[in-house]
Formats: C-alpha cells, sequence, structure tokens
C-alpha cells in the first residue's frame, strides 16, 4: 500500500512539474518577444522590431513629421522585402512572414518622403535571425 501511494505522489509531482514548465516556457517566450531590439532610424522618429518567435515585423512611426517609414530585409543577400508604415504619427503596421528556423536576416529602416527614402535618415543594416 506504502508503495502504491509513493508511486501515486510521485505521478502528482511529475505531473505538476510538467505543468510548472509549460508555464515557465509561456512566460519565457513572452519575455523573449518583450526583449527583442528595435532597430531605429538614424532621428529616431521611426523603427522596426523583428521577434523571433512569431516571424512577426512590427514597423513603428514615433513622430509627427509628414513622413512614412520603410523597412526593408533580404535573406542572404538574395532579394528583398518592403514593408511600410503610412498611417501616420505614434501608430504601427504589422507584418507576418513565416521563415525557416535558423534563416539570417539583414534589416535597414528609413523615413520616406512621398515614399521615397531619406537616405540620411536610413539605420545600418542590422542582422537578425529567425
Amino acid at each position: 500500500m506504502k508503495t502504491f501511494r509513493n508511486k501515486a505522489l510521485l505521478g502528482v509531482a511529475v505531473v505538476a512539474a510538467i505543468a510548472a514548465g509549460t508555464i515557465g516556457f509561456t512566460a519565457n517566450a513572452d519575455s523573449v518577444e518583450a526583449k527583442a531590439t528595435p532597430i531605429h532610424t538614424k532621428d529616431g522618429h521611426g523603427s522596426i522590431t523583428f521577434y523571433k518567435s512569431t516571424d512577426n515585423f512590427v514597423v513603428k512611426d514615433h513622430k509627427k513629421d509628414g513622413r512614412g517609414v520603410r523597412a526593408i530585409y533580404t535573406i542572404g543577400g538574395q532579394g528583398s522585402d518592403y514593408m511600410y508604415n503610412t498611417k501616420g504619427a505614434n501608430t504601427s503596421a504589422k507584418y507576418n512572414r513565416n521563415f525557416q528556423e535558423g534563416t539570417k536576416l539583414k534589416i535597414q529602416i528609413c523615413l520616406t518622403k512621398n515614399g521615397t527614402p531619406i537616405g540620411s535618415t536610413c539605420s545600418d543594416w542590422k542582422s537578425r535571425t529567425a
């Protein structure tokens, strides 16, 4: 009887540990999202953040200046994809992509005037991994 009770308690402990691990994983995934590092235009008026766990990009316009924000990314220097936010100050535009785990990205963000990038505002190219 004592052996049965010990095994039952062990089973309960294992289930509790698994549940705790799942909860811990969820919290960690949220923490990773919160810790994603944005890339800013040189003047800080625009930014892009890449969230590795969801393959989401968020393009933000931080200032009422009549300019839009354009981000570009390349994969291994092959081709490119553009993402825009033309909704105005203090807004964001979300883009979802689906990258293979470990894909290397190069990302740049610029302000735009009438859709044309303003070179002096462009960030340096930054690397991120999906």
